[in-house]
């Protein structure tokens, strides 16, 4: 193209034969433009998916922390509970402990009556 719009074959072309090149340059460029402007949104799609696997990738953060929060919680309401049933179990050590000390003296008492009765 550069050999046929130069200007030492301006007098060799006729004015149809340069506006045909130049409607051939034209449509290149325009070609091109439809080119740049497909590039460009495919940059814009892939940052806006890039966005979205970021966006989908914080839900899934989130998600798992709310998942994390709530298995805590059960943990603690466990322990808690556990706590509880320690000192159940404790209370029930304390009064099997008295029940036995009470038995012992009841015994030592009929024990002495019994000695008292000889």
């Amino acid at each position: 193209m550069n050999q046929v719009t130069s200007p030492s074959q301006y007098a060799l072309l006729s004015a149809d034969d340069r506006r045909r090149v130049l409607a051939q340059i034209k449509a290149t460029v325009d070609v091109a433009a439809k080119l740049a402007e497909v590039a460009h949104m495919e940059a814009a799609l892939a940052r806006d998916a890039d966005r979205a696997s970021i966006d989908e990738r914080r839900d899934s953060i989130r998600a798992e922390t709310e998942q994390l929060k709530a298995e805590v919680t059960r943990l603690e309401a466990a322990a808690a509970r556990d706590n509880t049933w320690e000192r159940f179990r404790a209370s029930a050590e304390r009064s099997r402990a008295e029940t036995k000390k009470a038995a012992e003296e009841e015994e030592r008492e009929r024990q002495r009556l019994v000695f008292e009765k000889r």
